[in-house]
């Protein structure tokens, strides 16, 4: 029989060793594929997780400059209101000293010291105005908490439309 001639059998021996070695470098291979598989699958996982940790820091990083420009904003705000505060008293101020230096001997009594009363008091409000400015900035320099307190409304509406009387001469 052929297979039992020794060239045959030297054959199927290179062969069954050749096909061996084949398999075995297979299999080699393939646990080298599934250990680079596995690495490869670990390497993502710490990217997908890097990736969040980026994605979760951009949102805080925007959110801060949400917040910081609404800061900006407020304090924008906050220097208008103060600037349009302080030009009412001195307006008042203003009008109320001018009429006092033009017309002050044609002036009878009473409506001079009615003017020199609005002096006075939008001194007094801008002095006021100024310690909020300022206890403002020590509440955010030093965190002061609120302490909430009673006004008389009726007196501020009253003190509003003299001011505005004052001012507008009506």
């Amino acid at each position: 029989a052929f297979w039992q001639r020794p060239e045959a059998v030297r054959a199927l021996g290179v062969t069954g060793v050749a096909a061996l070695f084949g398999l075995l470098s297979i299999l080699a291979l393939r646990r080298q594929v599934r250990q680079r598989t596995a690495e490869l699958v670990e390497v993502n996982r710490q990217l997908r997780h890097e990736i969040g940790e980026r994605t979760r820091a951009e949102k805080r990083v925007a959110l801060a400059l949400d917040a910081e420009r609404e800061v900006s904003r407020l304090k924008g705000n906050f220097v208008s209101m103060v600037s349009h505060e302080f030009r009412t008293p001195l307006g008042n101020i203003q009008s109320s000293a001018e009429l006092l230096a033009d017309y002050s001997h044609r002036l009878p009594p009473e409506r001079r010291e009615r003017l020199l009363r609005s002096i006075v008091e939008s001194t007094q409000d801008m002095a006021h105005i100024m310690e909020e400015v300022l206890l403002l900035s020590r509440v955010e320099a030093a965190n002061y908490p609120c302490q909430p307190d009673r006004f008389d409304l009726a007196d501020l509406c009253h003190r509003l439309v003299d001011d505005q009387h004052t001012a507008t001469g009506r």
